[in-house]
Parts: structure tokens; sequence; C-alpha cells
């Protein structure tokens, strides 16, 4: 029976390290992710309280550049370690197979630096406009949103290889951890 444990997904979504390393069932993993918004929220009140202090000795062009590093940072840049190997494989394989070659080597190829690198610059313009009013909200929920995309990702896009790690988030994601990170994002 798998374990609900919300520090796992706290551990697997962060640098953040509670507990020594140890093996994690897969299925553990796999349920971890009805946490990833309450993580993305944690992340989210974290960069808006650093936005708050930063923004007493910094204009707004080098706090939202800060931001978007400490997230990165904090999240071991796993996020974006992912997006550019679907990047490197979805535009640099000409078949499944090549495409899933593709992803699972190590190197970051031109579409995924190219995917990078748009990203992060659309992060820091999306931080650099956020108004006032809205700044603290918006720094607070999207990293919640985000997380929830994952699992939400997780559960609709069918598996590409018949197993592995990813296969166990897909079926685990379509019941309760959907719902219970559903209920997470709404609540905030």
């Amino acid at each position: 029976m798998a374990r609900w444990d919300p520090l796992l997904a706290l551990e697997f979504l962060t640098v953040v390290r509670l507990r020594p390393w140890r093996e994690v069932p897969p299925a553990d993993l796999a349920h971890a992710q009805a946490f990833y918004p309450a993580v993305g929220l944690a992340l989210g009140m974290g960069l808006a309280a650093l936005d708050a202090l930063l923004g007493l000795w910094l204009p707004p062009a080098p706090r939202a550049a800060l931001l978007v590093a400490t997230l990165a940072m904090l999240t071991r840049g796993l996020h974006l370690d992912g997006l550019a190997d679907s990047c490197d494989g979805l535009f640099g394989g000409s078949t499944p197979e090549r495409r899933l070659e593709i992803m699972r080597d190590p190197r970051t190829g031109s579409f995924g630096v190219t995917a990078l690198v748009l990203v992060l610059l659309l992060q820091w313009s999306a931080i650099i406009t956020l108004p006032s009013p809205w700044r603290w909200a918006g720094l607070t929920l999207f990293p919640a949103a985000g997380r929830f995309g994952m699992v939400v990702t997780a559960a609709a896009i069918p598996y590409a290889r018949p197993a592995g790690l990813g296969l166990g988030f897909h079926r685990a994601a379509r019941g309760l951890p959907l719902a219970v990170a559903g209920l997470t994002v709404v609540g905030a």
C-alpha cells in the first residue's frame, strides 16, 4: 500500500532535505504528487516574502531576476531540466524511438537551450510586470498552479514507454492525488 507523504513531495521537488536519503518505493513517490501544489504554495510564499524584502533595496528588474534564480535553485532546476529534455526530444527526433532516446540523453541540445532561455526570460518579464496589488498573489499562487499542472499533465498525457517510473505517476495522478492537488489549488 502506497504511503501518502507530503515531505516526500517537498524533498522531491526542492533542495530541502529533512530526512536522510533512503530508497523510496515508486508508488510512494507517485502518490506524493497529491502534495505538489502545497509545495508550490510554500515556494510561492517564500518568493513573495523575498520579493518584499528585496523591494526595500532593489528596483524591479534585478529583483525579478533574483526571484527567477531563487526559484530555479530551490527546485534544483528539475522543471527546467524536464523542459529542456522534452524540447530536445520533441523537436529533435524524427521517430518516437529517436525522441525517447534523445530525452534520455543527459546532454542538452539547441532546442533545449532555446526553450530554457525563452522560459526564463518569460518568467522574468512576467514577474517584472506584475502590478503591485496582484504581485503577492501572483508570486504565491503561480508556483502552486504550476505544480498542479504537473499532476494534470501526468494524468492526461499517455505514458510513452511500456514501463518506468513515469507510468506510476501517470496511473496515480488519475485518482485521488489529482483530486487532492486540485482541492489544494482551489483552496489557495
